[in-house]
This record gives structure tokens, sequence and C-alpha cells, in this order.
């Protein structure tokens, strides 16, 4: 072996071993580790760093595939959170139900209200959805009033009555209730709708976002400072993130509680502002199945943002539920994307 491939077989063993570090945050809570569930973050850099690895060696010596095969292997589960590839036939139902998520980021499309063209574009992507059930994230009252115009035909919706979550339905709803955390601008909302003779209970929550601010994402960055402040500026986005994980575990548990005592099969969406590397998807997913993993095809970032393959958005479904069908939405409205999830009651 040349020393240039020994100094990136080097390499590869640290990649591999930080890959698989960061591939076990979701069994750690924040409370126990903070600095785990930011590494966890991380995950999807250290994954494809590996992959290329293991291409590298097949092409230049096939000898060293197994460091990489054997780390990818062992992380497979979280590679399934992050691609999925599905082929298999789905079988009908009788009675479908289709659901769309989406944080419409305060409707930023309305920063364009004097362009018409965008506005219409806008709202002809959104109706072209077609779906039973539009639960929306971070929907101020500037964006409410646009909504209730968009799914005027729609029978019913509920709003947090303070905070962004809102739900429209194309059924009738038999029961509404808010999950308050307490906090501007985060909420959770359910409500029961009869989908021919089933009672479903859909969920629609925004947990705490970051609050780091792409200054601070910068003044990380800024190699140029000297090492003191580089250091102090770290300390402080780490500790943000580190508050605003403990604070969405809490959340959480607040909604699987809520589900645990729903009388009827639940459908749970929202932006969760967590990867699924941490520990609130697996809290989630031990209970109700991932529409994503279930009928996804391909990269399930929902992130726009400048953060690659970030998965934050979710449609969960009970597990007496077929998931039929799973599609990300490429809509350039939001800083996220919209997801799309047909499931089957019965």
């Amino acid at each position: 072996m040349s020393l240039f491939n020994k100094g990136l077989y080097a390499c590869n063993i640290v990649v591999m071993l930080i890959m698989v570090f960061s591939c076990f945050g979701s069994y750690i809570s924040p409370q126990n580790s903070t600095f785990l569930s930011l590494v966890a973050l991380t995950f999807p850099i250290w994954a494809f760093l590996t992959f290329l690895f293991l291409i590298y060696w097949v092409i230049v010596n096939p000898r060293y595939i197994y460091l990489s095969f054997i780390g990818l292997l062992c992380c497979i589960n979280s590679i399934n959170n992050l691609v999925a590839i599905d082929f298999s036939k789905t079988a009908d139902s009788a009675t479908k139900l289709k659901v769309a998520s989406f944080n419409i980021a305060n409707s930023s499309v309305l920063n364009h209200k004097k362009n018409k063209k965008i506005i219409f574009s806008f709202k002809r992507d959104f109706r072209k959805i077609n779906a039973d059930i539009y639960c929306i994230q971070e929907c101020n009252l500037e964006s409410r009033k646009m909504l209730n115009d968009l799914f005027g035909d729609y029978e019913s919706y509920f709003f947090h009555p303070t905070e962004g979550t809102a739900i429209y339905s194309r059924y009738p709803i038999k029961n509404a209730n808010k999950i308050d955390f307490g906090l501007i601008a985060n909420s959770g909302i359910y409500l029961d709708i009869d989908i021919k003779g089933t009672m479903t209970r859909i969920f629609n929550i925004h947990l705490k976002s970051n609050e780091i601010t792409k200054g601070e994402i910068a003044d990380v960055r800024d190699l140029n400072k000297d090492y003191d402040k580089n250091l102090e500026d770290t300390k402080g986005v780490l500790s943000k993130y580190g508050k605003q994980s403990l604070l969405r575990v809490k959340q959480m548990k607040q909604v699987l509680e809520v589900i645990s005592k729903s009388p009827n099969p639940v459908v749970l969406c929202g932006d969760f502002n967590e990867p699924p590397q941490s520990y609130v998807y697996k809290e989630t997913a031990k209970k109700l199945k991932d529409s994503f993993r279930e009928k996804g095809m391909g990269i399930g970032g929902t992130y726009a943002g400048s953060i690659p393959f970030l998965r934050i958005d979710y449609i969960f479904t009970d597990q007496k539920f077929q998931v039929l069908d799973y599609q990300k939405l490429t809509y350039p409205w939001s800083d996220h994307y919209p997801i799309v999830s047909t499931i089957g009651i019965k």
C-alpha cells in the first residue's frame, strides 16, 4: 500500500468510528449526554464519507473494503431512516386518507405579496396536493387568512388558539383540543374525525426550534478569530442546542402521553426539529410507524436550508394502519418541504 493510501485508510478508520458513534445517539437521552445528541446530527455526513471510502477501495484495492462495509452494516437501521428504497407492491385499501404536513415558515411567500404571480403559483401547488388532511406549522395570523381562502371548500379546520399549528380537514371534526407546551411559536393540537365509520385522531405538532442564528453559525466557522473567541462561540451554540434538545424531549413525552390515552388510532404529523438519529425520534418510532420508512423512496431530507439530508418533518401512523404511499414535494415556498402520505384506514 502506498503512503497516500495508508493515510487515506487511517482517515477511513477515524470517519467510520465517528459514524458508528453518532449512529447510537438515539439511544441516549440528551438529559444524559447533550454532546452525543449533537454528534448524532452529523451522522449523514460520516455515513456519506464512509460510503465514498467504500467505493474508492472497491476501485483501488478491494482488500480494504471490509472496514467501511462492516461500519455501514452496523448503522444500517440509521441509514434506512435517511435513504428509503421501496419497490414492494401495496395491497389496496377500501378507505384511504391522504395527509399532508408542511411548515410554511409563517408563509415566506407572503414576502412576495405584491407579486400576484408568485402567490398564484403557491396556491396552485398547494391545492395540487389534494390531501384530505393538511397539517400546517408556523401559521401566523396573516397566513391564516390566505389558508382560509385556499381551503374554503374544506368542511372543517382547527387552529391552536394562540400559536402556529393548524389542521384543515375534508371530514367533520368530532372533537378538538390543544397540547400546550407553554412556549411561544411551538404547540400541538389534535382532533378526531370520522372517516367512513372509522374514528381517527389526527395530531399536528411543532416542537421547539434550536434558535441558532446564521450569524452564530458563521461565528463558529470563522477560523480567522483567535482560538479563545472561537471556543467561546462554539460552546455558546452547543449550550443553546442542548437546552432546546432537552425541551423537545420533554415536549415529546407530553405528546406521547396524550397519544397513549387516545381512544382512537392516531396519525401524528409535524415539524419535530429532530433528525431520525435522535432520542425523540426513537421513542416515537417505538409506538408508531414512520411513513417514510414504510413507503419512501430516495433521500428523505425535508429541510430546505443549508444543512444537507436533514429530515425533521414526519408523518407517523398507528400500527393498525397501512402506509400506501409517501412523497416529498420540493416546492420552493418555505425552508421546509411538504411531505404527503396516503394511509389505508381499512
